[in-house]
């Protein structure tokens, strides 16, 4: 079952995960992305890589940006957001610290969630190309176990 290659608007396997995504889990069929991976005749793998490409990521963005325009919610999400962000912004609030957390965490759950990637002391040009990749696995696993964490 290899992915398919080429623009991800063209391709029909990635636009159907990409619709998926951008559907409220109660609403989604199938429910997991195991048998959205069977339905589209891909390795569960291949969802998960989908997710980490950057074009894919960008189209599913401004998916995510029509599905919240068509429900109305683009300006109802706007003046939350405000309303949130002015207390983030005022020091004298006793709620300052967590709506600014608040804010933060909203702004970047809206679309796909940002992949952090952080570097060791060591200098990468020195990295093998199995410990480069080992530290990208690692990265890639604690965001996983950290989203799965938050989703129990």
């Amino acid at each position: 079952m290899p992915a398919r290659s080429g623009p991800v608007r063209q391709d029909p396997k990635k636009m159907r995960y990409i619709e998926w995504l951008t559907t409220p889990e109660i609403f989604r069929s199938p429910a997991t992305k195991q048998d959205l991976a069977k339905e589209l005749d891909v390795y569960p793998k291949t969802l998960y890589n989908w997710e980490n490409d950057r074009e894919f990521r960008e189209v599913w963005h401004g998916e995510a940006d029509v599905v919240l325009e068509e429900h109305g919610a683009v300006d109802k999400r706007q003046a939350v957001l405000d309303s949130l962000y002015e207390a983030a912004s005022d020091p004298r609030s006793p709620r300052h610290v967590s709506a600014a957390k608040l804010y933060l965490e909203v702004i970047g759950a809206i679309g796909p969630q940002r992949i952090d990637v952080h570097v060791s002391s060591k200098a990468l040009s020195m990295l093998s190309d199995d410990e480069i990749e080992s530290l990208i696995a690692r990265g890639l696993a604690e965001q996983r176990a950290e989203v799965e964490g938050g989703e129990s």
